[in-house]
């Protein structure tokens, strides 16, 4: 059986280690596999921080590069996406299990 550190471990990454999403679905998955792990939360925070200073830097130049400031002004925004579904999980209650 594959369990939720196994899926993590797999979770496609950068060269420098921080996690890829696509889309907001993958964002939100990578939220739901790794809300308890504190270790993951804080790097979810630390990669975010990064990429808002990426943009920084990138919107201070003459002639930005457009395209590179979408693409990371993009995965910023999946970052921030994955973010509030951990704190989404971490203060609603457990739903009652189903009755079957």
């Amino acid at each position: 059986m594959v369990t939720r550190e196994d899926s993590v471990k797999v979770w496609p990454r950068t060269k420098g280690g921080r996690p890829l999403f696509k889309t907001t679905n993958e964002a939100i998955l990578y939220a739901q596999l790794t809300w308890d792990d504190e270790r993951a939360i804080h790097e979810l925070d630390f990669y975010h921080d990064k990429l808002r200073e990426k943009i920084k830097e990138l919107r201070e130049n003459e002639q930005p590069d457009l395209e590179k400031l979408m693409r990371i002004a993009t995965q910023a925004q999946l970052f921030r996406e994955c973010i509030e579904e951990v704190g989404r999980i971490m203060v609603e209650p457990f739903p009652p299990p189903l009755d079957i």
